[in-house]
């Protein structure tokens, strides 16, 4: 809402909000080192003090020597869209936590159901009836799952993913979440590679989260294959643990994306292959929330290993 005169009087830094300010440096730099277009979502103070959301773009511009002469910046007013944004985040928010009650009730009954039939002697049903309320039982998971995964992007969004951070063992993490990886696919061949007492200061339940998520991917993806192998390593600076699959494997103009919210590759059986696109995109969020980093090597019909990348 400023003319030219008015902006340049007020200043540049003067506008922005405090808390994007060093971000916004440490962009500028970055921006000076690559000259490369530095952007970014930030708030801006209007001529009634109000913080304004904008998409900001600040270019170098080079000489015939790669020198800085000058920048050139651009904003553009996305408040609207933000506060659109917003109100998906709320919704989303609210219908879970309306979703998770009657959900935890239902699953509760359906438990309660299964232990009566299965006292019940003489109960011409009971093979049908237990089959039954046992799959119901796995598709209630599955949604309450899902559920958990809605409430964390809204946390995600609001920048309320909390982290309980201490210190433990990462490999007999890892350990513990194969074994219950074992007992929920007996079917499948777990290997576990790893090094002993590797710490790392991070949020167990979390962590715990990423893996159980990533070996549920692995898992999905192999259709042909049981195998699925883990290494925990140690290097300078970070802890790593790898999770390789032998299954259908992601092309390389994918993998990117892959850790996109709601992305998912192009051409996949939606019947084998189900979901929302979710999964990836809060495991690297919760990475990303410890300072660490995933990477991902590929090659279709070959497999697939994601690794997570821990600071210590």
């Amino acid at each position: 809402g400023m003319g030219f005169e008015e902006m340049r009087d007020f200043g540049y830094h003067e506008m922005m909000h405090p808390d994007e300010v060093d971000a916004f440096q440490k962009g500028l730099a970055q921006a000076s080192a690559s000259g490369l277009p530095h952007v970014s979502e930030m708030r801006f103070k209007d001529k009634n003090g109000q913080y304004i959301w904008h998409l900001n773009i600040a270019s170098p511009i080079l000489d015939a020597e790669g020198k800085i002469t000058m920048w050139v910046g651009s904003t553009t007013d996305i408040q609207t869209l933000k506060e659109e944004e917003q109100r998906k985040s709320d919704f989303v928010s609210m219908l879970s936590h309306e979703l998770r009650t009657p959900v935890t009730s239902i699953k509760g009954y359906v438990q309660l159901l299964l232990r009566q039939i299965l006292r019940e002697e003489g109960f011409s049903l009971k093979t049908v009836m237990v089959n039954s309320l046992s799959r119901i039982d796995i598709l209630l998971q599955q949604l309450t799952g899902l559920i958990s995964d809605m409430l964390d992007l809204s946390r995600i969004d609001a920048g309320r993913l909390d982290l309980k951070l201490e210190e433990f063992t990462l490999d007999a993490l890892v350990a513990e979440v194969l074994e219950d990886s074992r007992m929920g696919h007996p079917k499948h061949q777990f290997n576990l590679k790893a090094e002993n007492g590797v710490l790392v200061h991070a949020d167990r339940n979390r962590i715990s989260q990423v893996l159980i998520n990533l070996i549920s991917n692995a898992i999905k993806y192999s259709p042909s294959s049981n195998v699925i192998d883990v290494v925990v390593s140690s290097g300078v600076g970070e802890v790593r643990v790898s999770i390789r699959d032998y299954g259908i494997g992601i092309d390389e103009k994918d993998q990117v994306k892959v850790f996109q919210r709601f992305y998912r590759v192009e051409g996949q059986n939606e019947q084998y292959y189900t979901g929302f696109g979710i999964g990836l995109f809060l495991v690297n969020s919760i990475v990303e929330r410890h300072k660490g980093s995933m990477s991902l090597v590929s090659k279709p019909n070959q497999g697939s290993v994601f690794t997570v990348h821990l600071p210590v």
